[in-house]
């Protein structure tokens, strides 16, 4: 029988946890479900982490869906258990669906309210030149980094460069050293991005990866987010002594090795039409390098929070 406080919201069923916690239960009873009410949304299964190999045999086809047959729900689950949804011929404008979506208009961030993504001569972002882009996530130099990354395919590049990557970022956290997952979820690092036009510069200090309180099972995953970015990293915090410095930079190479390995790397293309949700917290997305000639590949993005959707959800299936 489920417990509610006061204010509608569940108790949390903590001699449960505890119990998976201390491995009172066996494995084989620790289902999907179960899980899920016990420990929070952003922490995964195992078994639903992926590489290269799973994302091309199977992951990339179980989270695609129509735009006709998709709903907050839907969409959500997809989310959740892969961190990525891919609608199929979304005609309406990307802010218009996110709206519809979450119940709440898109995050602005320094980029506007919504932004686009086309090549052009004269490059402020890397995003708008015909470069590839390294695997990475978004806006980890803000302090409260939007969860949600939306992406809506306009044009796609007439030359056939631009293929979109995506990679766990939680199954290459749990491929790392044991030293290099301890440094880079110990040790701070600083995270800048400076907007010259604007003259702003937005800054954070956080661990790039964001560890879990439920360690000792097997089953789940250690980690809850991820923020990574080479391009925007600074360094590690500068109060760590120079010992502490060299193993940050050992950790995040090797972290930016294997994120940029082809083991990892799920790559396919955006036709127009496709709109790419992104779990920003868990997810690495990057891309090919565009034909050199080529300015006609367009995207239309914006920002929002995962929970907007994951709440709907665990309503959904909790009550």
């Amino acid at each position: 029988m489920k417990q509610r406080l006061p204010s509608g919201q569940l108790l949390v069923n903590l001699e449960a946890l505890k119990k998976i916690e201390e491995k009172e239960v066996i494995e084989d009873d620790v289902t999907e479900e179960t899980a899920r009410a016990t420990i929070p949304h952003d922490l995964v299964s195992r078994n639903n982490m992926w590489n290269a190999r799973e994302f091309k045999s199977s992951i990339l086809e179980r989270a695609t869906i129509s735009i006709h047959d998709s709903n907050t729900i839907e969409i959500g689950k997809r989310i959740r258990d892969f961190g990525f949804a891919l609608v199929k011929d979304l005609q309406d404008p990307v802010e218009t669906f996110v709206q519809s979506l979450t119940s709440h208009p898109p995050r602005s961030t320094n980029y506007g309210n919504v932004y686009e993504v086309r090549q052009v001569a004269q490059v402020n972002n890397l995003a708008d030149s015909s470069r590839a882009l390294s695997p990475h996530t978004d806006n980890p130099y803000r302090d409260s980094v939007p969860s949600l990354q939306i992406i809506h395919c306009i044009e796609a590049d007439s030359e056939g460069g631009g293929d979109s990557i995506l990679v766990d970022g939680f199954a290459v956290s749990s491929d790392l050293s044991e030293e290099s997952f301890r440094a880079l979820t110990c040790l701070p690092a600083r995270f800048r991005y400076i907007d010259h036009e604007k003259r702003e510069v937005l800054q954070s200090t956080r661990h790039v990866l964001e560890s879990s309180m439920i360690t000792t099972n097997e089953n789940f995953s250690k980690i809850r987010r991820v923020y990574f970015n080479d391009r925007s990293i600074v360094g590690p915090c500068a109060l760590l002594d120079l010992k502490e410095q060299n193993s940050f930079w050992n950790a995040f190479t090797e972290f930016r090795k294997s994120s940029s390995n082809d083991r990892f790397m799920g790559t396919f293309r955006l036709s127009p039409g496709d709109c790419l949700l992104l779990n920003n917290n868990r997810v690495l997305h990057g891309r090919t390098a565009l034909g050199a000639s080529s300015g006609n590949r367009l995207l239309r993005g914006c920002y929002s929070d995962v929970e907007s959707i994951l709440a709907k959800l665990s309503y959904e299936e909790s009550y």
